[in-house]
């Protein structure tokens, strides 16, 4: 069973929270005892002398906080720390995830370089579902090992697709084993790949690019996305923590389906009607339909908050920390998320913003 060391300087609140992950029975999760090692270096020197017997390390943001275990650092210098470590003392790599009540921070927030330094990044008072964590945890451990034990480090291996285009430059730091990364390829395929839709998209955004209503759908969209999507879905690194597509696969089948036809032309009631016309497995899929103000039915994208498919054209952009890489898209909000103030602290760019504003003074006119 995979072993994690969860430092925090809140005694009374981390034990009830590694209780309830070791509950799981999957990985198994050891209160640091931080009160010993408030020093950095001397923490820093137990981390040392324990390196070979964890598996990860769960870390609060703020390690300097009001907590009895209160340090004078925070969790993103350990982090830097334990990334330099393992670089020039050529040590195994470990997942780091940040688990933590201070996550939206100005500081954090402000600081992008330093959310590659985490694998996962958790907000702690969410109501987490404490099993599916930890199935997450056993899992980043588990790959981290196989990446770690991996003399040949091929990339179309690791990412389980081998019409990939390795001459990207966004592939270049992973195609010399001799300098593999394993925790800067982690936070590639995490952090880049899982969370902004580029090279591949969620179920949400496959389902929307497809024209289906996936509520409605229901087990219908299951069983189609069984019979055909399954050549599509990522089945990489990490693939098991969440369920990704790659984009252009998932584009080549439906023309495949539909003798042809380009998805990105139709409507979604075009797509899916085509979809009926040559597959037995579609014929119980229900289009989407959007209602309120969002009114177009070309839906290539989905809304950040709702996941609902959306018409990129009428909706919103959404500023990036950080800005986009050049093979990521952009992400959107509905005119309806951002009217409802649903959208919590999720920035438009500046352009949009002005966009939106004038939207909705056009329609109290």
């Amino acid at each position: 069973m995979k072993r994690y060391y969860y430092i925090d300087d809140e005694v009374d609140t981390i034990k009830s929270i590694a209780d309830g992950i070791n509950e799981s029975n999957v990985v198994h999760v050891d209160v640091f005892p931080l009160a010993k090692f408030k020093e950095f270096d001397k923490l820093t020197q137990q981390l040392r002398n324990e390196w070979n017997d964890i598996d990860g390390l769960i870390l609060d943001l703020k390690l300097n906080g009001g907590g009895d275990d209160s340090t004078k650092f925070t969790a993103t210098s350990l982090a830097q720390w334990i990334s330099s470590y393992v670089v020039v003392d050529h040590k195994e790599a470990k997942p780091i995830v940040l688990l933590s009540n201070d996550l939206q921070c100005a500081n954090f927030k402000a600081d992008i370089t330093s959310h590659d330094l985490f694998d996962m990044v958790l907000e702690r008072s969410g109501g987490l579902d404490w099993k599916e964590f930890a199935r997450k945890l056993a899992v980043l451990a588990d790959d981290y090992d196989e990446l770690n034990q991996s003399k040949e480090k091929n990339l179309s291996e690791l990412l389980q697709n081998d019409s990939i285009d390795t001459s990207s430059t966004y592939f270049a730091p992973f195609l010399e084993p001799a300098v593999f990364n394993v925790s800067q390829f982690a936070s590639f395929v995490l952090n880049d790949l899982f969370i902004h839709p580029g090279l591949l998209i969620s179920e949400e955004l496959l389902a929307a690019r497809y024209g289906v209503d996936m509520d409605k759908s229901g087990t219908a969209w299951n069983n189609f996305k069984t019979k055909y999507l399954g050549v599509a879905q990522y089945r990489g690194m990490f693939g098991r923590i969440a369920e990704r597509y790659w984009s252009k696969k998932a584009q080549e089948v439906f023309v495949q389906i539909t003798k042809g036809k380009n998805a990105a032309s139709m409507t979604t009631i075009q797509r899916v009607t085509s979809l009926k016309t040559y597959s037995e497995e579609a014929k119980d899929l229900v289009a989407y339909e959007p209602s309120d103000k969002d009114i177009s039915t070309y839906c290539w994208a989905i809304d950040e908050v709702t996941k609902k498919p959306l018409d990129s054209s009428t909706g919103y952009m959404i500023q990036e920390e950080g800005g986009l890489k050049p093979w990521q898209e952009p992400r959107f909000l509905s005119f309806d998320t951002i009217e409802s103030g649903n959208k919590g602290d999720i920035r438009l760019v500046p352009s949009e913003q002005e966009r939106y504003n004038e939207d909705l003074a056009a329609l109290d006119d």
